[in-house]
Formats: structure tokens, sequence, C-alpha cells
């Protein structure tokens, strides 16, 4: 295959890629509108766009299939370059944000962000150069690799390896469970990335590194949108059908004991009429927060289950455990009141029921829980 041909080749490819890539941005706005986890993701997605879109466009000027001047070739390079290590950050910053539900903090950032500024500033200075340390510049306006031209990918390593590592190790521990297909994705993300940097590393002029990303985004993205389907809209923890699923497959593996919470909103409806819908809309959120809090000290299952009923899955040896779990949740509450000082009450009723093994009925389970509840609820009353 002649050389012309191989890479009109590669840029249909990455007029492909930035295609796909324009649909799937477009498709995360009208799906997911401004949630955090997705608008980083855009961040990422832009990147590559602009790193893929450089990249050709460099090629076909390296190639001379495209004329223009010494500048714009040089100019094409320095983004490519530059987005190279900076999609590589994007994605660090979305992973940890997507695992930890946790912007990292302004020291934090500042940190992380060294690599990509090293990287930038060793472009900038060798990409002007005759001879630089990165890329030496022909006289026929193309540009050859410079003794210290792997260093581009060395500034890619902290990213990767800091966003795969810990991610897989996560996946296999009890206590992720529920994140571990959303975790092996993360981990195994830089895969077709790195296979492809690597062909392009040791055969010149074979550009494919678009190619990876883009699978390993198409990934990422499917899941994102099965854990949009998974989660209750309103306050964005597992809904039912994710409950029941969860439930399915843990009372048939886990190795301890399993109970089960159900909870209910204290004088919910007094909330909705004396304050309006929107404000009760508001109270189940705040439940949301402190079931994710409690979640984070205690590490257990939490659920919207409907209305103003939640349901937590929690799975322990000790059944003193549950009721310390109980004690946290109405503790985290008080907080929560205090913190947002809220015109009204805000409290919860608890019942759980106990698990009796691999055979036991789901709906009964929650039955019993649910009867344990208004008992409870009675009985305060």
């Amino acid at each position: 295959m002649s050389l012309l041909r191989q890479i009109l080749i590669n840029c249909r490819a990455d007029f492909f890629c930035l295609l796909l890539i324009t649909i799937i941005y477009i498709d995360s706005i009208r799906a997911s509108g401004k949630f955090t986890e997705v608008t980083l993701l855009r961040y990422f997605m832009i990147s590559v766009f602009i790193y893929i879109f450089s990249y050709s466009a460099h090629l076909l000027f390296q190639k001379q299939i495209l004329t223009g001047s010494l500048f714009t070739s040089r100019i094409l390079l320095l983004l490519k370059n530059i987005f190279q290590c900076h999609l590589a950050y994007c994605w660090f910053i979305f992973s940890e944000y997507s695992v930890t539900n946790k912007k990292l903090q302004p020291c934090e950032k500042a940190v992380w962000i060294m690599p990509d500024i090293f990287n930038a500033i060793c472009v900038f200075i060798t990409i002007f150069q005759t001879n630089g340390f990165l890329y030496t510049a022909n006289a026929d306006g193309s540009f050859s690799r410079g003794p210290l031209f792997f260093l581009q990918y060395v500034f890619l390593v902290p990213y990767l390896f800091s966003a795969s590592i810990p991610n897989l190790l996560k996946s296999f521990k009890p206590e992720y469970y529920v994140k571990q297909s959303i975790l092996r994705t993360y981990a195994f993300f830089p895969v077709f990335p790195i296979l492809t940097i690597l062909f392009q590393f040791f055969v010149p002029g074979y550009f494919s590194v678009g190619i990876g990303i883009l699978l390993s985004l198409i990934l990422v993205y499917v899941n994102i949108l099965r854990h949009t389907i998974s989660h209750d809209y309103l306050t964005k923890i597992n809904n039912r059908q994710n409950l029941i699923e969860f439930l399915t497959d843990r009372i048939k593996t886990t190795d301890k004991d399993m109970y089960l919470l159900m909870m209910d909103v204290n004088k919910f409806k007094s909330i909705n009429d004396n304050h309006g819908h929107e404000e009760g809309d508001k109270a189940l959120i705040h439940i949301a927060e402190c079931l994710k809090a409690v979640a984070e000290r205690i590490p257990c299952f939490i659920s919207r289950y409907g209305g103003d009923e939640f349901i937590i899955v929690f799975e322990t040896n000790n059944i003193q455990d549950v009721s310390i779990l109980c004690e946290e949740i109405h503790s985290e509450l008080k907080v929560i009141v205090s913190k947002y000082n809220l015109p009204y009450e805000l409290s919860v009723a608890i019942g759980y029921a106990q698990s009796s093994g691999v055979n036991q009925d789901i709906d009964q389970l929650i039955a019993e829980a649910d009867k344990k509840l208004y008992i409870n609820k009675n009985n305060a009353n």
C-alpha cells in the first residue's frame, strides 16, 4: 500500500472518530444536562477532539498533502502535543470525581496539573527551535523526532496509572461491589489507547490512537448511561430496579448476615402541605445526602424505593452494627437540619428484617422490614 493511500485511510478513520465524538458529545448534553460527572467527561471529549484534529491535520502537512507555512505546521504540532497530555489530565479528573463523587481540592489540583504544565512548557520551547529536544525541524518544513521525544509519553504515566491501578484494586473490595463494573471500566480505559500509542511509536505514520481512545470512550459512556438508568433522577441514589438486582445477587453470594432496612420520612405529607411539593422534593434530597454521608462511614447499599421510602442493605455478622447504623442515620439527619436551617422537622422511622439465606424471597424480606417500620412508627407516636 502506498504511503499516500495509507495517510488518506488514516484521515478517514480520524474523521470517523471526530464524527462519533461529536455525536456522543451532543447526546450527553441532551441526555444528562449539566451533571458534574458528564460535564467533566465533555471536557475530556473536547480535548480528544482537538488532539485528533490537530494530529491528523499536522500529518497532512508533514507529508505535504496539504501546503502551508511552517508556522501553521508548528502550531498544529504544538496543539497535538499539548492536548495529548491534557486529555490524560482531564480523564484523571473525571475518573476521580466519578468514583469518589468529590472534586479535587485546589491544593490537590495544583499538584496533579504539574505534569500537564511541564509538558506544555517543554513542547512550547522545543517546537519553535530548529533542533529541539522533542522535535527537529527539517529543511522541507517537516519535523523529525528529537533525542527526548519519549518525554511526551512519560508525562502521561502519572495520570493513566493513578486513574487505573487504584480503581482496579477497589473493584475487588466488597464495599465497592455496587461500583464494580464502572471501576473496572475506568481501570482498563487506557488499554486501547496505550496499545495504539505503542503501535504509533514503533510504526510512525500509522495514526490509530484516535480509534483506541474512541473505543474506550464508548465503553465509558455506555457505562454512564447504565448508571443513569439505575439511579433515581431526583436523589441520585440507586433506584428500585437496581435494588432488586443487587439483592438478587447478594442474597446468593454474601458470606455475611444480610439486613434490609426500610425507612420513610416522618410527617412527609405535612411538609408537602405546609411548605409545598418543591420543598418536599428538597427534603428527599436531604435524606439521600444523609444516606450518602453515612454510607461513606459504614459501607452499605442505599436506594430510594419509592415516594418517601428508602431501603438500605447492610451486610454484617454483628447485629449490634445495625443499631449503630440506625443511630448514625438519625445523627446525620440532625446535622443536615442544622446545616440548612430547615423550617420543618426532618426525621425518619426505620424498620429492618434479616435475610434467611440463599432461598430468601425478596418481596417477603421487604414486607417484613416494612411491617417492622410501621410497628416502630406507631410505637413512636
